[in-house]
């Protein structure tokens, strides 16, 4: 219960006692004062219900947004470590194939080198590629 619902709460029965006292005496002013601060009470402690739900559902929006950052983050975690494996065991293969296969490798890297420096390489004017 926040302060708005309490107090209404408080000005509702305030209200209807006044309200009560009126009748008995049969005094109307005091009759229709007690009705008007029952109904400001209601209605105060009514506006208390809702500004607490409203901030319930505010928090429970941010908590589940929260959770799903988390969720995300903790996804990303998770390719990053698979990623890392993949290419730990990728340069491992390569490690292995060029000491299984040092010619092999070599020939590679030299057609590599070539085909970079030709299609990398500035063109010149009036050359054609």
């Amino acid at each position: 219960m926040n302060q708005d619902q309490f107090k209404g709460t408080v000005r509702d029965l305030t209200g209807r006692a006044e309200g009560g006292i009126g009748q008995l005496t049969g005094d109307t002013k005091l009759k229709i004062d007690g009705k008007i601060d029952e109904l400001s009470g209601k209605g105060q402690a009514k506006f208390g219900e809702v500004a607490e739900d409203v901030r319930d559902r505010f928090a429970d929006g941010a908590k589940e947004v929260s959770q799903q950052a988390s969720s995300v983050v903790q996804a990303a975690i998770e390719t990053r470590d698979s990623a890392k494996k993949i290419m730990d065991g990728l340069s491992e293969l390569a490690a292995r194939f060029v000491r299984e296969r040092p010619i092999v490798s070599i020939a590679g890297a030299v057609v590599a080198g070539m085909l970079a420096t030709h299609f990398l390489a500035p063109s010149r004017k009036g050359e054609r590629r």
